[in-house]
């Protein structure tokens, strides 16, 4: 017997976590959305998407939640689906890795 559909089911927006703190380059060429880097944190554009912070504290929340949401900029349903789940979700998702 299976389990009923609905616990089956699984956000994505962990995927999209997850695709940010996996992925990492050195060439700021090779990351997405460099303009909203750029313009937010420059200092991550050289590290990508590993810049995305653990989420702790409430400064550190606010960044982490909005270079996730950077990373994923390319990726519209992926960036719906973050902001879907909010930033306390987001960065307890973050926490936990």
């Amino acid at each position: 017997m299976s389990a009923p559909l609905d616990a089956q089911w699984k956000p994505d927006w962990p995927k999209h976590c997850d695709a940010c703190l996996g992925y990492y380059t050195s060439n700021p060429a090779e990351v997405h959305c460099q303009g909203d880097y750029t313009a937010t944190y420059p200092e991550c554009l050289a590290g990508g998407r590993t810049c995305v912070p653990d989420g702790q504290g409430r400064r550190g929340r606010g960044k982490a939640f909005k270079l996730t949401l950077i990373c994923q900029g390319h990726d519209g349903t992926a960036h719906e689906h973050l902001k879907a789940a909010g930033p306390r979700a987001v960065c307890g998702h973050l926490m936990a890795k």
